[in-house]
């Protein structure tokens, strides 16, 4: 079954620097072969926490959309 990300594993994947970053990578490794997907929603939130200059290492908007289009351009 594909599996549909949230928010939070969104970030981690994204986020080499992420407390999770290894085990959320590690755990799509695993599970890549069913694929994997997001929402808008997810998405935007992803844009918006990343962004934040309170997050531990922000990226201004355009890093995060660059690197959720890199992301969706691979979903399985």
């Amino acid at each position: 079954m594909r599996a549909l990300l949230d928010v939070n594993v969104l970030i981690a994947l994204l986020d080499a620097g992420h407390a999770h970053h290894a085990r959320a990578t590690e755990w799509l490794a695993a599970e890549l072969h069913h694929g994997w997907a997001s929402c808008p929603l997810t998405q935007n939130g992803c844009l918006r926490i990343m962004s934040q200059p309170g997050y531990p290492s922000p990226l201004p908007v355009r890093a995060v959309a660059e690197r959720l289009a890199q992301a969706a351009a691979h979903p399985s």
